[in-house]
């Protein structure tokens, strides 16, 4: 029925702006109002009864899963799933609330209180890039991310028990990925097609309490993708999957967020992020088994520390590339690292721990950068090769130098300190009498 109003009428209404905005909320309501009754009638079909989509003025769209769960896609392309309980579980991909704008999902958020990821929830998001699981998710439902073409990194949470089937399948563009101590089951297929993944950290400790499904088609072809598992149960891992999950068993973690991958050239290469761990003269590092095949080492921007004895009695390693995210070098790093000739340090390294270097009797160079500010005692201990130290630092003040005469690099101080030409008599009246170099200008 056609409604007319009179010219009169109008007059005595209020602005524009306010007319607009109470035609965007009868429109929101009425869409609301429709979205509920299809919602119900596709109670059957996958649709959990009870959702409810609205539409805002600056792109938010928001709906509900029943009385306790809620979603909201942004402006930004965030959708965030909070409340509490289950998501729902849908039939297919086409049943989703958000089935008309997943090309503008980026990111997905699970807030704490949601216990699970609905079956096909958020499949053919293609360009998802990032997801966040919060605390209390048990399950990832069948096919949750299946197709999502741009998601480059699944790092699964504490909690999860369940990995359904096709979970992932076919995120070619995923590299890695992290499995808490608490999955019990990843079903068939859960990675079908991720052909670009490097490494799976699993951390379930435990093999015999894991239920792995066949999954000769999941990851990289040939095993190549590598699953760092502890160093002990390689074996117990390969003998109870090694014939139908398509991954190599590995221990290549060597910080909480840190990797290792040694090539067929001896080039060391560690990746990540953090700290490497700290070893012990006899663990030494998890690359161990193999030290004797290590020649050179790169360790890449992100990671923060070199651990004690990491290389230790590394003795082929010939050269060093030390990333300027590096801000400590710990005791022992390259103790004993014989064959090394030359050593560069980043700027950004803060500090060059006890006999990090000791015992490098090839050493004829070292380059330190202004940002250290302490070197510890025996740092260089019997680095009787040293002709050179470049010291970028300028400032005495800020340096600690521990040093015992005589211990570190040649006799009778004749390695020569390079420093800034106007700091030679700084240094030489801190450091003269405990480090044996002499400072001369550099060139």
């Amino acid at each position: 029925m056609k409604t007319t109003t009179s010219t009169n009428e109008i007059k005595t209404r209020k602005p524009v702006k306010m007319i607009a905005a109470g035609a965007i909320a009868v429109i929101i309501a009425a869409t609301t109002l429709l979205l509920s009754s299809s919602s119900n009638s596709n109670k059957n079909a996958g649709m959990l009864s009870g959702t409810r989509i609205t539409a805002s003025a600056d792109s938010t769209k928001a709906g509900r899963f029943g009385d306790l769960a809620y979603w909201t896609l942004d402006g930004t392309g965030r959708l965030i799933i909070s409340g509490t309980g289950a998501m729902p579980d849908y039939i297919n991909d086409d049943k989703t609330p958000w089935r008309d704008f997943r090309s503008d999902i980026k990111a997905v958020i699970i807030e704490d209180g949601i216990t699970n990821v609905g079956t096909y929830a958020f499949s053919y998001c293609t360009h998802l890039t990032s997801v966040k699981l919060g605390k209390g998710i048990t399950t990832i439902g069948r096919e949750a991310f299946n197709g999502c073409l741009n998601l480059k990194k699944a790092d699964i949470p504490e909690g999860v028990k369940t990995i359904g089937n096709d979970a992932f399948h076919l995120c070619s563009a995923l590299e890695s990925v992290t499995i808490p101590s608490t999955v019990t089951t990843i079903e068939n297929d859960a990675f079908f097609g991720c052909k670009n993944c490097k490494s799976v950290d699993i951390k379930v400790t435990d093999p015999t309490k894991l239920t792995w499904e066949e999954s000769k088609d999941d990851f990289m072809p040939g095993k190549a993708t590598k699953c760092n598992v502890p160093a002990a149960k390689i074996g117990d891992y390969t003998n109870t999957f090694g014939d139908t999950v398509n991954v190599t068993f590995v221990d290549n973690k060597c910080g909480e967020n840190a990797t290792w991958e040694l090539d067929d050239n001896g080039k060391l290469t560690i990746s990540g992020t953090g700290a490497i761990f700290d070893f012990g003269e006899t663990d030494r590092g998890p690359w161990k088994t193999v030290d004797d095949k290590i020649k050179t080492v790169e360790i890449q921007d992100g990671i923060t520390k070199i651990g004690s004895d990491a290389f230790y009695y590394c003795n082929n390693i010939t050269s060093v590339t030390i990333a300027g995210s590096v801000t400590t070098v710990a005791e022992n790093a390259f103790n004993y690292c014989t064959s090394l000739s030359s050593v560069t340090l980043s700027e950004g390294l803060t500090t060059i721990n006890k006999k990090a270097f000791a015992h490098c009797t090839l050493l004829t160079s070292v380059t330190i950068p202004s940002t250290v500010t302490k070197i510890d005692t025996d740092a260089f201990l019997s680095c009787k090769g040293c002709k050179d130290v470049n010291l970028l630092v300028t400032d005495t003040a800020k340096l600690t130098w521990n040093a015992k005469m005589g211990n570190d690099f040649m006799s009778n101080k004749a390695t020569k300190c390079h420093v800034a030409s106007d700091k030679v008599d700084d240094f030489t009246a801190k450091f003269g009498s405990t480090v044996n170099v002499t400072f001369v200008a550099a060139e």
